[in-house]
């Protein structure tokens, strides 16, 4: 998903942490209506105040950082400070191998 370059925005970055979020319910919930749902692996979503997240997002980008595929650091985004989620060139390579 971070490789996707959804509407406006750059393909191998991801502005916010959110963004991915959305991305990630978004993708499982139409793998859903088309019947699909368990095709993929997915993490559950749990509810927080800026809608459905998957609960080991923080661990799992944290894992990709420490293997060099993707880089992250803290933004400024509206009245908050959100993840900047970043593909290395390690990570594009992987993506783009699958």
């Amino acid at each position: 998903m971070i490789l996707a370059k959804p509407g406006p925005f750059k393909g191998g970055e991801v502005l916010y942490k959110y963004h991915l979020q959305k991305l990630l319910f978004y993708l499982w919930k139409k793998l859903e209506e088309d019947e699909y749902g368990d095709s993929l692996p997915r993490d559950n979503f749990v509810a927080a105040a800026n809608g459905p997240v998957p609960e080991h997002l923080n661990d799992d980008l944290e894992r990709f950082e420490k293997g060099g595929w993707v880089k992250t650091r803290n933004e400024k985004w509206e009245k908050a400070v959100s993840k900047r989620i970043i593909l290395t060139s390690k990570g594009q390579s992987l993506a783009l191998a699958s």
